[in-house]
């Protein structure tokens, strides 16, 4: 949830001027943080228990909950400089990269032995 909180900072701090509704999205960063940990959580489930479809339906609850706050910045914010969309895109992309890292290092730990 600190992480959730920091991004409310900075979306008020950078994203209001835009016309972004920061009470908005305080809910859904808020509310998306929690979807996303038990989506990863099930997805982790679902791998380690051989049921993929299981698995997939988690992850999509997963990415879900990961992108609806960016993808709320992308539709409300408006005169946003080209920069801006840039940058969400890379820490879309980043998060993405540290997600399946995490993912895999918990699969592992899951599978591991004893």
């Amino acid at each position: 949830m600190l992480y959730a909180l920091l991004r409310v900072v900075l979306a008020d701090q950078f994203l209001v001027k835009y016309g972004l509704n920061i009470y908005i999205f305080a809910a859904i960063e808020v509310l998306s943080t929690p979807i996303y940990a038990i989506g990863v959580s099930r997805t982790v489930r679902g791998l380690v228990a051989s049921r993929r479809s299981t698995a997939i339906r988690w992850l999509m609850v997963s990415i879900l909950g990961f992108v609806a706050p960016d993808a709320y910045v992308v539709v409300a914010a408006r005169r946003v400089p080209a920069s801006l969309y840039v940058a969400v895109l890379a820490w879309v992309v980043l998060g993405t990269i540290l997600g399946i890292l995490r993912l895999r290092r918990k699969i592992r730990l899951a599978n591991r032995p004893g």
